[in-house]
């Protein structure tokens, strides 16, 4: 009898729902540590049921990491039977890793777990792309986990900068994802980042044209304004009116676009909370006087420009913007070369 029952309890063990999820799938990501102990005690091949899928490919350590059960993670990669280095690299119907999708959800212990293991290549999972060429970094930049994105980049095994610059399927990057999602934050620290090459970033276009700040126009315009819209654009923009100037037809075309959704929203109060403070309405307008100034934008802008020049010529405080466009052109136009 107990020989009979033994058998039964490993039949049980490796048997599916409807779902396809094993019991050991099913604990892991309920989180049961003790349920999968017992799970694995009663398999005959346990290192079979650890790489056992659901229906979208998941494993039980990849919905443990998905659900940042650590000690249901760290159970299954110090299992005898274990393959740590196959079970963290392993993919989903659609690509996704136990990093990328701790990553998405902004689990920083799940993440630290997998990337410090032993039997793990943290660079080379670092830059393990999903089908459509997401990787990590790309995933945390969408959903705006700063903590995520802060350390995968710091990462001792981390080559930050090629992960900046990796582009998906649609050639989209990092900047780009967090930018087109609203992610002020995430876009600040990518730009900042110290092995960031900024220019080269906000250059960057996907084959349809899409630059990081166009990602951000399309943010601001299709959704319902607000103070981080205009906190996302003018980030944006300056960061481009230092690093570099637009040298063709569709990058000038790609800066009018931009310019025109900053004016109609300064225009309708759109961009800016009516209890803000003037500060960052005189910012917005100081750096759209300056873009006119410098040509960063070409003359058909200027149109746009002279127009909410003239909407908001009975506002006192103009002219101080001028001149505070002035000052700053006069501090842009000063090459590097031209020392003190």
């Amino acid at each position: 009898m107990a020989a009979l029952a033994q058998q039964q309890q490993r039949a049980l063990a490796m048997t599916t729902d409807e779902e396809g999820r094993s019991a050991l799938v099913a604990a892991a990501e309920a989180g049961q540590v003790e349920a999968m102990r017992v799970v694995l005690a009663h398999a005959v091949d346990p290192a079979a049921m650890m790489m056992l899928k659901d229906s979208d490919g998941l494993t039980a350590h990849m919905l443990a990491a998905l659900g940042c059960h650590v000690d249901a993670m760290r159970l299954l990669l110090a299992h005898p039977s274990a393959d740590a280095a196959a079970m963290m690299t392993h993919a989903s119907s659609t690509g996704h890793t136990a990093l990328m999708l701790a990553a998405q959800n902004g689990h920083v212990d799940a993440m630290r777990l997998l990337l410090d293991h032993p039997s793990a290549d943290a660079a080379a999972m670092m830059m393990l792309a999903q089908l459509n060429g997401g990787t990590a970094l790309m995933a945390a930049a969408q959903n705006g986990r700063v903590d995520v994105m802060r350390l995968l980049l710091d990462h001792p095994s981390a080559d930050a900068a090629a992960m900046m610059m990796h582009t998906n399927s649609t050639g989209c990057t990092a900047l780009m994802t967090a930018a087109l999602a609203g992610h002020v934050d995430a876009v600040r620290l990518l730009l900042d980042h110290p092995s960031a090459e900024a220019a080269a970033m906000l250059t960057i276009r996907t084959p349809a044209g899409t630059s990081a700040l166009t990602c951000a126009a399309q943010f601001a315009a299709g959704w319902s304004a607000t103070r981080s819209c205009a906190t996302l654009l003018l980030l944006l923009l300056r960061r481009v009116a230092e690093e570099s100037q637009p040298s063709d037809d569709a990058e000038q075309a790609q800066m009018t676009k931009v310019m025109q959704v900053l004016c109609t929203g300064l225009q309708s109060g759109a961009l800016f909370e009516n209890n803000q403070p003037d500060d960052a309405r005189d910012e917005c307008i100081c750096l759209l006087l300056l873009m006119g100034a410098t040509s960063i934008v070409p003359v058909t802008a200027h149109l746009v420009l002279s127009r909410i020049i003239h909407d908001l010529a009975q506002l006192a405080r103009v002219p101080y913007l001028i001149n505070e466009a002035v000052v700053g052109m006069a501090a842009s136009r000063k090459s590097p070369r031209d020392g003190a």
